[in-house]
């Protein structure tokens, strides 16, 4: 009798958010969600999780990238390690719904990184705009920090920068303009060792690149998690010069532009699909305040790369060593992230079904999944966060850092003993919003939510 009651009330339910759907198009979004099966009871927290939340997010985007690389012609498709081998993963389930044989394009997984491109980036010389980059991580150790991210010869270079005015190549550069940098890039002996250390990567990631077909066609598309498209900024200011560089569409799950790279508009593009904040959509920018979760949610059980090397004509990547303090918290939590991404798998063969029971299209399912993204990192649950806040989360930079999400805990005890700590920690935590969760104040998450959509207007 009760499951004949569960079978009227999700029946009603269901008619009830298919009229809603024809009245206005924000609940065509819920009316999908209500056709998807729910996850059995019996997998474990990060299988559910991942099923009923992560899964819609992510099949939304690649939706939004298919429907892309449809409109735009796109022949060529290059999914970015490491989030991108799940997103492919879902392209080779959705795309044969949506793309005819004929208009289906090449796709790779490409294993590169941050740290791998930003090797060979600096071949034609260290920019101002490039010494910037590492300059923003809150961490940065001035000079070091830039000699580290490029590969660059410490023993080398170290008594240039010395020469400049950085008697400690460790401190901080907080000004990005200090004439003491401003004059070792204008140096010409620095910037010719800088060049030469660096033409042999260049050369490395130019072959890589060439054995996937990247300087074959005139359009492709880079698909990744996103934020500010920092391998595509690499990748363009590499090869921009050589005439066989495509177009490179870049087609992220959300651009924050938070650096705001430069990028040469004949030869590249970029898009967030489900965030842009070129848009000045301050309601939609929930992904900002935790990025670390889609992050180590969708990235692939193996190392990040770090290099490339060549065997018998053959470019293959280098990988972070297993024995790294980083690496092997990866390695330990791999298990969990299996589950996650089987139940994502598993999500969207069932979002597959019901979108081709509706025939609703990006436009019309990406709004009301937006809320699905405010919802898991605004407002998250408690078990949400007691899970997720367990979980560690390391760079791609080529630093053995470890983001240990434990340190952002404290009880409502502790914030009322000393709330200036409790400041601190809300003010340098990777996900305020689980740290109010914590503390369990009323309101305190949605008056905080309002704080930061006010001050982007």
């Amino acid at each position: 009798m009760l499951n004949d009651q569960e079978r009227v009330k999700k029946q009603f339910i269901l008619k009830l958010y298919e009229y809603l759907a024809i009245k206005n198009p924000y609940w065509r979004g819920r009316h999908l969600m209500q056709l998807i099966q729910s996850p059995e009871k019996t997998q474990n927290f990060f299988y559910q999780y991942s099923y009923s939340l992560l899964a819609p997010i992510y099949a939304t985007f690649v939706l939004g990238v298919i429907e892309q690389i449809k409109e735009k012609r796109i022949q060529n498709v290059y999914f970015l390690a490491r989030e991108g081998e799940l997103f492919m993963k879902i392209f080779e389930k959705m795309a044969p719904y949506y793309l005819k044989k004929e208009n289906f394009p090449e796709i790779h997984y490409l294993y590169v990184s941050r740290k791998s491109t930003a090797l060979a980036a600096v071949a034609n010389g260290l920019s101002h705009e490039l010494s910037m980059i590492p300059l923003y991580n809150a961490k940065q150790k001035g000079i070091a920090s830039i000699f580290q991210v490029y590969g660059l010869p410490f023993e080398t270079l170290t008594p240039i920068a010395q020469k400049f005015g950085f008697s400690n190549i460790e401190e901080p550069i907080y000004d990005f303009y200090d004439s003491r940098l401003l004059n070792l890039l204008t140096h010409i002996p620095f910037q010719k060792i800088v060049c030469k250390h660096a033409i042999k990567n260049k050369q490395l990631l130019k072959q890589y690149l060439t054995q996937h077909g990247f300087f074959e066609k005139k359009q492709v598309a880079f698909v990744d998690i996103g934020w500010n498209g920092t391998i595509q900024k690499f990748i363009q200011d590499t090869f921009v010069e050589i005439p066989d560089f495509p177009h490179v569409h870049g087609l992220y799950m959300a651009y924050v532009d938070g650096l705001q790279y430069t990028f040469v508009p004949e030869k590249s593009s970029v898009m967030g699909i489900l965030y842009d904040e070129r848009d000045k959509e301050p309601t939609n920018d929930a992904f900002k305040y935790f990025e670390e979760l889609f992050e180590e949610s969708a990235r692939a059980t193996h190392a990040t790369t770090i290099g490339y090397t060549e065997k018998q004509g053959i470019v293959h990547p280098i990988f972070q060593n297993d024995l790294s303090h980083s690496r092997r918290q990866e390695i330990i939590q791999n298990k969990q992230l299996q589950q996650s991404h089987q139940g994502i798998l598993d999500s969207v063969d069932e979002l597959i079904k019901a979108i081709k029971n509706t025939q609703y299209n990006f436009l019309d399912i990406k709004p009301f999944i937006l809320t699905m993204v405010e919802r898991s990192i605004v407002f998250p649950q408690k078990e949400e966060v007691n899970q997720l806040l367990a979980v560690s989360h390391s760079e791609d930079f080529g630093t053995d850092v470890l983001m240990d999400f434990a340190h952002d805990r404290i009880h409502f005890r502790q914030a009322i003993r000393n709330p200036w700590h409790f400041l601190k920690i809300l003010r340098h935590s990777n996900w305020r919003y689980a740290v109010l969760s914590d503390v369990n104040i009323p309101a305190s998450k949605t008056l905080l939510r309002l704080f930061d959509i006010l001050r982007r207007f």
